[in-house]
């Protein structure tokens, strides 16, 4: 029987770093019970986070080789054979640039006799640009929100600092995936956003374990990490960020443009609209219907909660 090397692909602000800890501080137990949590290409031995080897196949010059390679990686697990093997990077992500990034990680591990089961958490567009914007902001992004959003409408991704591109059109995002490994090895799943992720844990827990119920009473929990954004200090940091571009501005290219131009100013650096939710509904509503019928999941474009507290309960934009 084929054994199993789950990748755990992300996406961003699905609470990898909550999973990834919780790999980390439970890998002898998840091992007891066949699943192995390799140690190579780890950045952090704590947490179970195997990001040097999506930077190696991204070709990100944060990749380090004295931290581990794709071949150390694979001599690991044939070392071991465990009958199953997870990997994790909300960075892998970024493969869906690459396909044959992913058909030489597949095939590496399809030399060894495993499996390459993809596993991906969406989240609602409308929450993972905010989200995103939130963190991207604490990367140094000066871009002003409606700039950032319009981006997502237009082109259904953006891009930082060249190599970061997060993709909102999931159909696109998977697509890739889906053509090297097939859909029926990609396994798909709402990202269940709750205050602890202790809905998020054991939904993956149950994924590539489900053998392995028993081991639930046992496991040691994270602290939630990355904790959720205020948006006042959104607003502190992207302004400072705005006020350091024009600090560094090329005065060989004219004047630079005045802070409400380069930075939006803080009074618009604020939540979604209605009108923002609506567009990102209409934006996303085809894509998402194509995830569905491809993989049998319903994502939201815009989730029920802030679709209630926005009172845009038309049902023509509710799917």
């Amino acid at each position: 029987m084929a054994r199993t090397c789950f990748v755990h692909i992300g996406t961003h602000k699905t609470g990898t770093t909550s999973l990834q800890a919780l790999l980390g501080l439970n890998e002898d137990l998840f091992e007891q019970y066949g699943l192995y949590i390799p140690k190579t290409c780890r950045i952090a031995p704590e947490f179970g986070s195997h990001h040097n080897l999506a930077w190696e196949l991204n070709s990100d010059p944060r990749f380090n080789p004295s931290r581990g390679t794709f071949s150390e990686l694979l001599a690991e697990i044939d070392s071991i054979r465990p009958p199953s093997a997870c990997l994790s990077s909300e960075d892998f992500e970024y493969l869906h640039r690459k396909p044959g990034a992913i058909r030489f990680l597949r095939d590496g591990l399809a030399k060894l006799g495993y499996v390459c089961q993809i596993i991906v958490y969406l989240r609602p567009q409308a929450d993972y640009s905010e989200s995103l914007y939130a963190e991207l902001v604490k990367h140094g992004l000066a871009l002003p929100f409606p700039t950032f959003l319009g981006n997502i409408l237009a082109h259904g991704s953006v891009t930082h600092r060249d190599i970061w591109t997060f993709t909102f059109d999931y159909s696109e995002l998977l697509a890739p995936f889906t053509g090297v490994v097939g859909a029926h090895q990609l396994t798909v799943r709402n990202y269940p956003a709750q205050s602890d992720n202790r809905a998020l844990l054991h939904d993956f827990l149950v994924t590539v374990a489900s053998h392995a119920t028993g081991l639930l009473p046992n496991l040691r929990y994270p602290e939630r990490l990355n904790s959720s954004n205020d948006w006042a200090d959104v607003i502190r940091r992207y302004c400072a960020n705005a006020l350091q571009v024009q600090d560094n501005y090329d005065l060989s290219h004219g004047a630079p443009p005045s802070p409400s131009e380069s930075a939006g100013m803080p009074s618009r650096v604020q939540r979604l609209t209605l009108a923002d939710l609506v567009q990102i509904q209409l934006r996303f509503r085809r894509p998402n219907r194509r995830v569905r019928s491809i993989f049998g999941i319903s994502i939201s474009a815009v989730s029920a909660e802030r679709t209630l507290a926005a009172q845009i309960m038309d049902a023509r934009l509710v799917e």
